[in-house]
């Protein structure tokens, strides 16, 4: 468009001039354009090297995360039979710890958070599908919650009256493993943990042969 009018003036000088138009319009329509020029240059410039930058961020960043990867592999086989430091080498649990430090969630005042982890207590490995319930006092609501594949849960319990304190029995339940049972004292509008440690059944022995 500048190209164009750029054009028109020196196509039509006389007309324009003979029409009213200062002198000075030309060389500073000629300047103008120019200064533009310029600026559109270093615009389109910075977009390219934004998108390179941008490349070069993403080829770094996938290469971070395929060596945690690797490290967190290592840690699992390291850590076989240590589980709370095995727990430092999972992702999932790595980027939910960054991510909460990131800022904060206003929890009702009517309602307490329970995270935590369900593991075996011979083994320390953690029990998938278990199952984390309470029922508060005066309540005929049970809440309940399922650990995922790193017996990870949160359990979440609303309704309480509101600003208030007391006791929760949390029970945590699991196939082939006795259920456990304990007391939280709560306070609403907070977080807290809980972590269970499940005892594995024994299987009877079999009857004697006769």
């Amino acid at each position: 468009m500048l190209t164009a009018g750029q054009h028109f003036i020196d196509n039509n000088t006389p007309e324009l001039t003979l029409g009213g138009m200062p002198p000075t319009f030309a060389p500073e329509y000629a300047l103008a354009d120019t200064a533009f020029s310029d600026l559109y240059l270093i615009f389109t410039d910075a977009e390219q090297d934004q998108q390179e930058a941008t490349d070069v961020k993403i080829i770094a960043n996938n290469a971070i995360y395929a060596k945690l990867l690797k490290m967190f592999e290592d840690a699992q086989i390291i850590y076989e039979h240590d589980a709370s430091k095995r727990e430092r080498f999972i992702f999932a649990q790595l980027k939910k710890m960054i991510t909460n430090k990131g800022g904060t969630t206003t929890i009702p005042i009517d309602t307490v958070i329970i995270e935590g982890k369900v593991t075996n207590l011979n083994t320390g490995f953690p029990i998938q599908n278990a199952s984390i319930n309470t029922t508060p006092d005066g309540s005929t609501e049970t809440f309940s919650a399922i650990s995922d594949i790193d017996g990870n849960y949160e359990l979440i319990v609303s309704g309480l009256p509101t600003s208030s304190t007391g006791t929760l029995f949390v029970n945590a339940e699991a196939l082939d493993f006795d259920p456990a049972s304990l007391p939280l004292d709560y306070e609403t509008g907070k977080a807290f943990k809980l972590v269970f440690q499940l005892n594995e059944l024994v299987p009877p022995p079999p009857p004697p042969v006769p």
